[in-house]
């Protein structure tokens, strides 16, 4: 496989303590002409802490299954809102105006997000306004919501009065405009009707990003009609990305990927 990395603004807009940008990994073999965007944890205070398991390990896995991938490297904090949302919105955007270089259909694209990037991975879907520092080239002409998106273990509420909330995550992200954006960011909130087909996975005992996070939104999701498959595991905690290692908090849960793979084929991805 070939690795390269793109920038994602030739001058990139708002405060920049790091700069944002994917690194896309090019399948030998091309199974489909889908592809995927892959957002690693954060919390919204560290540069993807997770970025090994969450991020370059999954995607030579996809990849080696024929996928091109993008792994999203996104500002956090003291970067707060908008600018993950809009970094994420961006590598969106970049993948389908550069489809037809990438050899892609812009039709085709999934985003998947672990944690804090899950949340950001959900907000392509589930929160639509428009941020500052949009509309400021032709490929911000592209959508930005992806046909399909997968959650693993994420974010949800950035409410610091709900007992599941991720308290790290609202803070990092929110910073001093808590008050305005807490309700419309805790995305089990979300008012958008139109939600594509979602996979979400989670562990039971997942002590830093409580499992019902997961619950609310699938439950939200449900109400819409939105075509949900989510999977439960009573092991394993938080952060595991793609385990490979031998260890028995793995030895059942590690199957998640094999049934996200699957679901590919169910959404005719593969």
């Amino acid at each position: 496989m070939d690795i390269l990395r793109y920038e994602l603004w030739d001058d990139i807009p708002g405060t920049v303590n790091y700069k944002p940008y994917m690194i896309h990994y090019l399948p030998e073999e091309k199974a489909t002409r889908g592809a995927i965007l892959v957002i690693p944890g954060s919390g919204y205070s560290n540069r993807p802490s997770k970025f090994w398991a969450e991020g370059d390990r999954v995607a030579k896995y996809l990849c080696e299954k024929g996928i091109n991938v993008f792994v999203l490297e996104y500002r956090v904090a003291p970067d707060a809102y908008p600018l993950p949302l809009l970094d994420g919105r961006r590598a969106m955007r970049y993948i389908r105006y550069y489809s037809d270089k990438f050899g892609i259909d812009k039709n085709k694209i999934v985003a998947m997000g672990y944690s804090a990037g899950g949340h950001l991975t959900a907000s392509l879907t589930s929160y639509l306004e428009k941020l500052d520092y949009e509309d400021i080239d032709d490929i911000d002409k592209e959508s930005f919501v992806p046909d399909l998106q997968v959650l693993c273990y994420p974010v949800i509420s950035l409410d610091l009065e709900s007992y599941y909330v991720h308290s790290g995550s609202a803070r990092s992200l929110l910073d001093n405009r808590y008050e305005e954006l807490k309700d419309i960011l805790s995305l089990e909130n979300t008012q958008v009707e139109k939600i594509p087909p979602t996979f979400i996975w989670h562990n039971f005992d997942d002590k830093l990003v409580n499992v019902v996070n997961s619950l609310k939104y699938a439950e939200n999701l449900r109400n819409k009609g939105t075509s949900v498959e989510m999977h439960i595991f009573p092991d394993g905690g938080h952060g595991i990305g793609l385990p490979v290692e031998d260890r028995k908090d793995f030895n059942h849960n590690k199957i998640w990927i094999d049934l996200l793979m699957r679901w590919f084929r169910y959404n005719e991805l593969l």
